[in-house]
């Protein structure tokens, strides 16, 4: 779509070398067009900075667990992405 290398495109989407802007423009303009999004977790792994919160909570009915959501959603509004799990299974079989 863009006719450049992938080193160049990597160079854009990440923002880590000069690139002339006539590619940049037409790399910007393929990736709209394709739909382009980048997989975070992919992204997080190679640089080993996933700014990924991982959550395990014992049941999401009880009057605490809200709560406790309501803020890891805060983290994820500045760019934290959230992992979330329910235990109520995990808890149960504990408790026999």
């Amino acid at each position: 779509m863009a006719r450049v290398a992938i080193g160049t495109v990597s160079h854009v989407l990440n923002d880590s070398a000069s690139v002339r802007e006539p590619i940049r423009k037409r790399v910007l303009d393929a990736v709209q067009a394709a739909r382009y999004q980048p997989n975070q977790l992919a992204r997080g792994l190679r640089r080993d900075k996933a700014n990924m919160t991982g959550m395990i909570i014992p049941d999401v009915t009880n009057c605490f667990s809200p709560a406790v959501v309501r803020g890891a959603e805060d983290m994820a509004f500045f760019g934290m992405a959230i992992v979330l799990s329910c235990a109520i299974r995990i808890m149960t079989i504990l408790r026999s």
